[in-house]
């Protein structure tokens, strides 16, 4: 059985709701275990992030090169 997906709003916005609920936990929190926790998750949605831009970025330029290259090919069986 595949696993389901978020919808993309959800999706997208997950690594906005880690950072926010890591560092809301994290200044509500009285203890240091609490105020790590919080901070930890914080960075961890900034990571999210961090990685899926990325990885976006690098499927961008990997798109480009393979169409810069059908272009080149139907360039030359044309000309």
């Amino acid at each position: 059985m595949p696993f389901p997906h978020l919808p993309k709003p959800m999706y997208e916005a997950l690594p906005l709701v880690y950072v926010v609920g890591g560092l809301s936990a994290a200044a509500w929190s009285d203890g240091a275990v609490g105020a790590l926790s919080g901070i930890a998750l914080a960075v961890a949605g900034f990571q999210v992030r961090a990685m899926r831009k990325r990885h976006r970025m690098q499927h961008e330029q990997q798109r480009a090169l393979m169409e810069a290259r059908l272009r080149r090919r139907r360039e030359r069986r044309v000309g």
